[in-house]
C-alpha cells in the first residue's frame, strides 16, 4: 500500500521518526467505497470527498478506487443497454412509419365524419317529407271530418223540412211520415210529442253548424235555416197554446215539456212571448 507522505519536523530525535513510520505502516487498509452514497438523488462530489477526511487512503489511491467504481458502472450500463437492446429495437421498429399511420388513421376519421354528416342530411331531408307527409295527413283528416260535418247538416235540415212541410214531399216520404204520425199519436196520445222530436232534431242541427263554424256551405244553408227555424217555432206556439187550453195535469206536463223544447233550441224568450200572448 502506498504511504503517507508528511513533512519533516525539525525535532533532533531519530527515534521519533522511526517510529511514525511503524505507525504508518501498521494503519488498517480502508474499506471500498460505498455504492448507495452515490446513489442519493442531492449527491455531490465535493460534500463526499470531505466526508472521507478521516479516511486513511492516498489521493492516488482514491483516485484510482474511483476510476474503478466508473469502469464498473459502465461495465453495468453496457449490460443493462444489452440486455435491453431486442425491446429497445421493437420499440423503434413500431415506432418507423408512425406519421404514415397516424395521417392513415386521420384520413379514416375524415371518411367517417363525411359519412355521418352525408347520413345526417338523409335524415334531416326524411324527416322534411315525414312531417310534410304528416300534414298532409292532417289536413285530408280535417277535409274528412268536415265533409262529414257538412252531409250530417244537410242529413239533419233535410229531416227538418220534410217534417215541417217546408218543402214538396214525394209520395214515398209522405206515407212515411203519416204512418209517423199515427204511431207517435197512438202511442203517447200527445200531439205535441211531434214537434218537441223536431225541436230535439232541430238542436242537433244547431250544435252541427256551431262545430262547422264559418264555410260557403253554411253560408249557402243560412235561408233554409231560417226557413226551418220559423216554422218550428209556429208550431211549437201553437202546441203551447194546445197545451195551456188543457188544465188537467197531462196538459201542464206537457206544457212543461213544450217549455224545456224552447230552452233546448235557444228560444227560451219565445216561449215567454208564447205564454203571455192569448
Amino acid at each position: 500500500m502506498s504511504k503517507f507522505y508528511r513533512t519533516a519536523y525539525p525535532f533532533p530525535s531519530q527515534s521519533y521518526s522511526s517510529s511514525d513510520d511503524e505507525d504508518e505502516d501498521d494503519l488498517p487498509y480502508p474499506a471500498p467505497l460505498v455504492r448507495s452514497a452515490f446513489l442519493e438523488p442531492d449527491f455531490s462530489p465535493a460534500k463526499y470527498l470531505a466526508t472521507l477526511g478521516n479516511r486513511h487512503q492516498t489521493l492516488e489511491d482514491l483516485r484510482g478506487e474511483l476510476r474503478d467504481r466508473v469502469k464498473e458502472l459502465g461495465r453495468e450500463l453496457v449490460d443493462v443497454v444489452n440486455g435491453e437492446y431486442e425491446d429497445l429495437m421493437g420499440v423503434g421498429l413500431a415506432l418507423r412509419g408512425g406519421d404514415e399511420k397516424v395521417q392513415g388513421v386521420k384520413v379514416g376519421l375524415l371518411g367517417f365524419r363525411r359519412e355521418v354528416e352525408g347520413l345526417r342530411d338523409a335524415v334531416g331531408r326524411r324527416r322534411g317529407e315525414v312531417q310534410s307527409a304528416l300534414g298532409e295527413r292532417r289536413k285530408v283528416r280535417g277535409a274528412v271530418v268536415l265533409g262529414r260535418k257538412l252531409l250530417d247538416v244537410e242529413d239533419r235540415l233535410g229531416q227538418l223540412e220534410r217534417r215541417l212541410g217546408v218543402v214538396k214531399l214525394d209520395e214515398d216520404d209522405v206515407d212515411g211520415d203519416e204512418e209517423e204520425d199515427d204511431e207517435d199519436e197512438d202511442a203517447e196520445g200527445d200531439a205535441s210529442r211531434r214537434v218537441r222530436s223536431t225541436a230535439a232534431l232541430y238542436a242537433q242541427l244547431k250544435t252541427l253548424v256551431e262545430g262547422v263554424g264559418s264555410h260557403p256551405f253554411m253560408d249557402a244553408q243560412a235561408g233554409r235555416i231560417k226557413v226551418v227555424r220559423d216554422a218550428l217555432l209556429l208550431d211549437l206556439g201553437v202546441a203551447l197554446q194546445s197545451a195551456r187550453a188543457d188544465k188537467g195535469s197531462q196538459g201542464q206536463t206537457i206544457l212543461l215539456k213544450l217549455i224545456a223544447s224552447y230552452r233546448d233550441i235557444g228560444e227560451a224568450a219565445k216561449a215567454v212571448i208564447a205564454l203571455k200572448s192569448r
